[in-house]
């Protein structure tokens, strides 16, 4: 990130590990809150953040190309679900 000296909601930036691209959505971005009597000025009213000389804290959501895993069935369907299948088959066969 350190290309990058300011992040803004709604941005997508690109970051490389050597060998794959990732481009990575900001959907949220909060400041620290200021030291009590102490007024910061903020013009993008809260929904973009200075990067330089910062420590960073991220959370990670699913990709959006990412693919829902099939529901697995519990221990008590596995039977009903096993009886189903095998009749299925016994209907295709000749």
């Amino acid at each position: 990130l350190e290309q990058y000296a300011a992040l803004t909601k709604g941005s997508t930036i690109r970051v490389t590990d050597g060998r794959r691209v990732y481009d990575l959505d900001v959907l949220e971005v909060k400041a620290k809150e200021p030291k009590a009597g102490k007024v910061v000025r903020d013009d993008s009213r809260g929904r973009a953040v200075d990067t330089t000389y910062t420590e960073l804290v991220v959370d990670f959501h699913s990709p959006k190309d990412q693919e829902k895993p099939k529901p697995r069935a519990t221990k008590a369907e596995e039977p009903a679900v096993a009886e189903t299948e095998r009749k299925a088959k016994d209907e295709e066969a000749p």
